[in-house]
């Protein structure tokens, strides 16, 4: 493997290399105090990008493979698991189990293998000479094997949002998941849509905006939803608008079947689809990706690769399945 360089800092000082190994970066780049710190994956430098249930379930199994990854997560750990209503396809739960909850478990087992956690958010990996570069906002690492379980992000609205308003406008209803007596319109006529107003409902009024007629949701959400007194669902009803209101909400400019409508707020809420969050990944990586996961060196798990098929079950699977690949192929390396 080539020489490892640390990055420059403004003045052109650099960070010196420790603990060199046959070949392979064992140690971290030290710089001056004061200075920004670069850190480098130890051990088997096996890098987990994401903690939701696929990276949980990877770096699980990884751990009881004597391999202690590093794991980079920003957010809590769970993912977009905690804002489900119901989670009733998860085998040993008769009854279901809310999201939040599962996501509780989920993290008391992740906990007690003591992963190496970044609570940072990735901003770009790159491939070179066998190793990869990851990069937060505060440090760059190294790793041989990156497990990319970073999930999704929502499609951007096609309205403008109204710079005093972002903070009542959501993709994921976490935030407001405590709310009481509040309005909240939901923009979206898929399964999301329909288990955030079900989960919203329980304490708040809900109008769900569908602005076709097409469901692409599971009919037990919906036939839930409609015998649910405090949810609303329009169809044919297209957001045009978002304005603030003088009464402190927010005024939604909704255009149905011909017609202009307003209706005031509390929060507004997309569930209007989601993409993969593959954004960090540098232009060599994406070109050579089907090289590399033949390699062995990079997999997909979970959502961010998942397309229709996003679902807990399956993304823990993935997870398991994935980690043991790496053990085998590390056992076979020796």
């Amino acid at each position: 493997m080539p020489a490892v360089r640390p990055k420059l800092h403004a003045d052109g000082t650099a960070g010196a290399v420790h603990g060199v190994l046959g070949g392979r970066v064992r140690g971290i780049f030290q710089v001056s105090a004061g200075r920004r710190r670069l850190g480098v994956i130890r051990g088997d430098r096996v890098a987990v990008i994401g903690a939701g249930p696929a990276g949980i379930s990877a770096v699980i199994q990884l751990s009881r493979s004597g391999i202690r990854p590093t794991v980079f997560e920003e957010g809590e750990v769970g993912g977009l698991l905690r804002n489900a209503n119901l989670v009733e396809n998860y085998s040993g739960f008769p009854g279901g189990i809310s999201g939040m909850e599962l996501c509780g478990l989920f993290r008391r087992q992740f906990e007690a293998f003591s992963p190496e956690l970044i609570r940072e958010r990735v901003v770009r990996v790159d491939y070179d000479g066998g190793v990869f570069a990851i990069n937060t906002p505060s440090a760059e690492y190294f790793a041989d094997v990156v497990v990319v379980a970073s999930g999704t992000i929502s499609k951007k609205p096609d309205v403008a949002i109204p710079q005093g308003l972002t903070d009542r406008v959501f993709t994921e209803i976490v935030p407001i998941m405590g709310a009481s007596g509040k309005t909240i319109v939901i923009v979206g006529a898929g399964d999301a849509a329909f288990d955030y107003a079900l989960n919203l409902s329980r304490k708040n009024r809900v109008i769900i905006l569908n602005r076709g007629e097409r469901l692409s949701c599971l009919g037990v959400l919906f036939d839930r939803a409609m015998g649910n007194s405090r949810i609303e669902y329009r169809t044919n009803a297209s957001l045009t608008a978002i304005n603030p209101a003088k009464s402190g909400k927010i005024a939604l400019e909704i255009s149905a079947n011909g017609d202009i409508l307003t209706e005031f707020a509390d929060y507004l809420v997309f569930a209007i689809g989601r993409v993969p969050r593959t954004d960090f990944l540098a232009k060599k990586i994406s070109q050579n990706t089907e090289q590399l996961m033949r390699e062995g060196v990079l997999h997909f798990i979970g959502d961010v690769h998942g397309g229709r098929f996003r679902q807990t079950g399956i993304a823990v699977g993935e997870g398991i399945l994935t980690a043991m690949k790496i053990a085998e192929r590390r056992t076979g390396d020796e």
